[in-house]
């Protein structure tokens, strides 16, 4: 059977521990310095041409809604096996 040891591995970590917990706490610190420029678009429609029908479907229901913040979109497609 095919076995590898990783003991080697845990020793250096063992031996090295303050300076690979520093390594990871400035790892750490400098991702999130560079998370504070990431930005979440929710809106779908930029992904949908404008004469998809269920895209249009879409904007009536938003229009009767005023709000969709809570709005569920569902896609459902019936498959015959």
């Amino acid at each position: 059977m095919f076995y590898i040891s990783f003991n080697w591995i845990v020793k250096i970590l063992v031996k090295y521990r303050f300076w690979f917990l520093l390594l990871v706490i400035d790892l750490t610190f400098l991702a999130s310095l560079k998370n504070t420029s990431i930005n979440i678009n929710t809106d779908f429609s930029q992904f949908l041409p404008d004469n998809d029908p269920e895209y249009n479907f879409y904007k009536e229901i938003k229009s009767e809604i005023q709000d969709d913040e809570y709005l569920l979109v569902l896609g459902i497609e019936n498959l015959i096996i």
